[in-house]
């Protein structure tokens, strides 16, 4: 579906809801499109820019975060290549990014931060994709405040290995520290 032709259903929807004079139409329908766009590149090899969609819970009442509706703050992520997603609990949101074929099986990987609604420590998680499903690699603990490109926490790539840098509390201060992640096989 095209993005003009969402827009006007979008709208009529609006409009329509408008005329029945039910503000909770309006509502409910603005609610049902909680979904975050993030493009990637080319992830398979194919010439075509690919597209992460999160899709993000809705609350019980915006005036209260974390008090999410049927039963859990959980996440989803989509992709506009595959039908492999990522379903990830105790999260409102995520960024995902790519991070090149570090396995060389042809298909990008990426890490995925998933957000909470307070707070700047959390987890940068590595997954690859097999099979039409993604599998994680592993975490790295980090200070997620910080607005920079996720892909700055790899400092070495080998043939096995990934070693990416980690957040840590050492003596009270934060510190960093280097973690080997093993890369997957194809």
């Amino acid at each position: 579906m095209t993005k003009s032709l969402l827009l006007f259903f979008l709208s009529f929807g609006f409009w329509s809801a408008a005329q029945n004079k039910n503000s909770t139409d309006t509502t409910s329908l603005a609610l049902q499109f909680d979904i975050k766009k993030m493009v990637l590149g080319d992830m398979n090899g194919d010439a075509i820019i690919d597209t992460a969609f999160v899709k993000m819970p809705h609350y019980t009442n915006e005036e209260t975060w974390g008090d999410c509706k049927n039963g859990g703050c959980e996440i989803e992520i989509s992709f506009s290549y595959t039908p492999a997603k990522i379903q990830l609990s105790n999260a409102v949101d995520a960024g995902v990014e790519a991070i090149g074929d570090v396995n060389h099986d042809g298909f990008q990987e990426i890490i995925v931060v998933p957000g909470w609604i307070i707070g700047c420590w959390g987890q940068y998680r590595f997954y690859t994709e097999k099979d039409t499903q993604w599998n994680e690699f592993g975490r790295a603990n980090r200070y997620i405040c910080e607005e920079e490109p996720y892909a700055n926490c790899i400092v070495k790539r080998t043939k096995d290995y990934l070693t990416v840098e980690e957040d840590i509390i050492k003596n009270g201060d934060q510190a960093k520290q280097k973690k080997k992640l093993k890369i997957p096989n194809k």
